[in-house]
Protein backbone atom coordinates (compact mmCIF):
# COMPACT_ATOMS: atom_id res chain seq x y z
CA UNK A 1 0.00 0.00 0.00
CA UNK A 2 1.35 3.40 -1.02
CA UNK A 3 2.35 5.91 2.36
CA UNK A 4 4.35 8.41 3.21
CA UNK A 5 4.62 7.62 6.88
CA UNK A 6 7.83 9.69 9.08
CA UNK A 7 10.17 7.10 10.72
CA UNK A 8 13.04 6.53 12.12
CA UNK A 9 15.77 3.50 11.43
CA UNK A 10 17.95 2.14 14.59
CA UNK A 11 20.70 0.39 14.24
CA UNK A 12 24.16 -0.46 15.20
CA UNK A 13 25.52 -1.05 18.43
CA UNK A 14 26.21 2.81 18.72
CA UNK A 15 22.56 3.11 18.02
CA UNK A 16 22.90 5.20 15.52
CA UNK A 17 19.53 7.23 13.69
CA UNK A 18 18.68 8.28 10.35
CA UNK A 19 15.46 9.38 9.67
CA UNK A 20 13.25 8.12 7.08
CA UNK A 21 10.16 8.02 4.89
CA UNK A 22 8.18 4.65 4.77
CA UNK A 23 6.36 3.86 1.43
CA UNK A 24 4.80 1.11 0.48
CA UNK A 25 4.00 -0.41 3.92
CA UNK A 26 2.44 -3.94 4.35
CA UNK A 27 1.34 -5.88 7.05
CA UNK A 28 5.26 -8.07 6.15
CA UNK A 29 7.48 -5.62 4.63
CA UNK A 30 8.54 -1.75 3.30
CA UNK A 31 10.50 0.28 1.26
CA UNK A 32 12.36 3.44 2.98
CA UNK A 33 13.69 6.43 1.80
CA UNK A 34 16.48 7.52 4.29
CA UNK A 35 17.67 10.36 4.88
CA UNK A 36 21.73 10.12 5.48
CA UNK A 37 23.45 7.19 5.14
CA UNK A 38 21.77 3.86 4.48
CA UNK A 39 22.25 1.25 7.31
CA UNK A 40 25.31 -1.18 6.96
CA UNK A 41 23.62 -4.27 8.82
CA UNK A 42 21.42 -6.85 8.97
CA UNK A 43 19.18 -6.48 11.37
CA UNK A 44 16.94 -2.74 11.99
CA UNK A 45 14.37 -1.37 14.27
CA UNK A 46 12.06 0.53 12.06
CA UNK A 47 10.23 3.19 14.71
CA UNK A 48 7.54 4.74 13.04
CA UNK A 49 5.75 7.36 15.61
CA UNK A 50 2.38 8.22 14.18
CA UNK A 51 1.33 4.80 14.04
CA UNK A 52 2.94 4.51 18.19
CA UNK A 53 4.78 1.35 16.49
CA UNK A 54 8.66 -0.30 16.29
CA UNK A 55 9.45 -2.67 13.98
CA UNK A 56 12.03 -5.08 14.10
CA UNK A 57 13.19 -5.81 10.16
CA UNK A 58 15.35 -7.83 8.45
CA UNK A 59 17.05 -5.86 5.75
CA UNK A 60 16.60 -7.19 2.09
CA UNK A 61 17.95 -4.88 -0.20
CA UNK A 62 19.67 -1.26 -0.51
CA UNK A 63 20.38 1.07 -2.69
CA UNK A 64 21.79 4.64 -2.95
CA UNK A 65 18.90 6.34 -0.65
CA UNK A 66 16.67 3.71 -0.41
CA UNK A 67 16.31 0.16 2.11
CA UNK A 68 13.97 -2.54 1.57
CA UNK A 69 12.98 -4.45 4.90
CA UNK A 70 10.89 -7.60 6.06
CA UNK A 71 9.48 -7.28 9.52
CA UNK A 72 10.78 -10.05 11.71
CA UNK A 73 7.46 -9.76 14.60
CA UNK A 74 5.00 -8.55 14.92
CA UNK A 75 4.86 -4.71 16.02
CA UNK A 76 5.67 -3.10 19.33
CA UNK A 77 4.80 -0.30 21.39
CA UNK A 78 7.43 2.42 21.79
CA UNK A 79 9.48 2.08 24.81
CA UNK A 80 7.57 1.40 27.94
CA UNK A 81 6.85 3.26 30.72
CA UNK A 82 9.55 2.13 33.27
CA UNK A 83 12.40 2.78 30.40
CA UNK A 84 10.45 6.92 29.63
CA UNK A 85 10.60 7.64 33.44
CA UNK A 86 14.37 6.30 33.66
CA UNK A 87 15.73 8.89 30.96
CA UNK A 88 13.40 11.26 32.69
CA UNK A 89 15.31 10.68 35.79
CA UNK A 90 18.25 10.76 34.30
CA UNK A 91 17.74 14.11 32.65
CA UNK A 92 17.30 15.43 35.71
CA UNK A 93 20.12 13.69 37.16
CA UNK A 94 22.41 15.55 34.59
CA UNK A 95 20.48 19.09 34.67
CA UNK A 96 21.56 19.10 38.47
CA UNK A 97 24.86 18.38 37.69
CA UNK A 98 25.07 20.91 35.32
CA UNK A 99 23.77 23.46 37.25
CA UNK A 100 26.66 22.22 40.27
CA UNK A 101 29.47 22.58 37.72
CA UNK A 102 27.97 25.87 37.18
CA UNK A 103 28.30 27.28 40.62
CA UNK A 104 32.06 25.33 41.24
CA UNK A 105 33.13 27.56 37.84
CA UNK A 106 31.84 30.75 39.56
CA UNK A 107 32.95 29.85 42.43
CA UNK A 108 36.38 28.93 41.38
CA UNK A 109 36.12 31.86 38.88
CA UNK A 110 35.70 34.73 41.80
CA UNK A 111 38.36 32.97 43.44
CA UNK A 112 40.99 34.45 41.17
CA UNK A 113 42.77 37.30 41.48
CA UNK A 114 41.71 39.87 38.87
CA UNK A 115 43.72 40.38 36.01
CA UNK A 116 45.96 43.69 35.25
CA UNK A 117 45.75 45.64 32.08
Amino acid sequence: MKSYLRGFVHFGRAGSTVECVVHDISGTRARLKVFGPPPMVDIIKLQIPIKGRIHHAKVLWGAAHEVGVAFIEAATAPAARSEVDDLSNRIIRQESEIVALKRTIQRLQSALPPLRA
